[in-house]
């Protein structure tokens, strides 16, 4: 029988495959332990379940006037305001994993409006309509969670191919393929 020999595993503590703890990558070490403990087994690919809902609140408000001054002129004013804040513990565009309810994302996007108009007649032919108004949205995106800031998590050092593009502190956004947990999962 010939021996083989494993010149590329490692070896700590007498077991072939564990890789001692001074060759591991502390940056990478921090970036998963942002994910929870595993708290499922006998699945193929999946070690973590969960079913936490989103609130998802909504309000529309709208206020409008019409005022008919003559019976050639008339006048209309709008105001709309509109509150969206969902709460989405599994994250949302960038916040977040999909698979996992720890992103607590905050998806804020609150907008408004408003209207005035005037129509008249002017003669039998020819008639005259005068609008002027704005609108304008926002969406903001965030966490609730402060795990999630990269000095939180001690990912202040970890490498990016564009460091410039860090928002407010927040972690990048990992991807594991070939389970459950990445974009390509099945």
């Amino acid at each position: 029988m010939q021996r083989v020999r494993y010149a590329g595993c490692f070896r700590d503590g007498g077991v072939l495959g564990w890789i001692p703890r001074s060759r591991l990558w502390q940056p990478g070490l921090n970036a998963l332990n942002i994910y929870p403990l595993p708290n499922t087994t006998g699945s193929s690919g999946i070690n973590y379940r969960s079913q936490t809902p989103s609130k998802q609140p909504r309000r529309e408000e709208m206020l409008r006037l019409d005022f008919q001054a003559t019976d050639k002129w008339r006048f209309t004013g709008r105001y709309m305001r509109n509150l969206d804040t969902q709460q989405l513990p599994y994250g949302t565009l960038g916040v977040g994993s999909n698979n996992l309810d720890t992103a607590q994302a905050v998806f804020d996007h609150p907008g408004r409006n408003w209207l005035l108009s005037a129509t008249g007649i002017l003669d039998s032919t020819t008639s005259i309509e005068i609008s002027v108004g704005s609108a304008n949205n926002k969406i903001e995106i965030d966490t609730e969670n402060p795990a999630l800031r990269r000095s939180a998590a001690g990912l202040v050092d970890f490498p990016l191919l564009y460091p410039q593009a860090v928002q407010e502190d927040n972690i990048p956004l990992f991807y594991f393929s070939g389970g459950r947990v990445g974009p390509n999962a099945g």
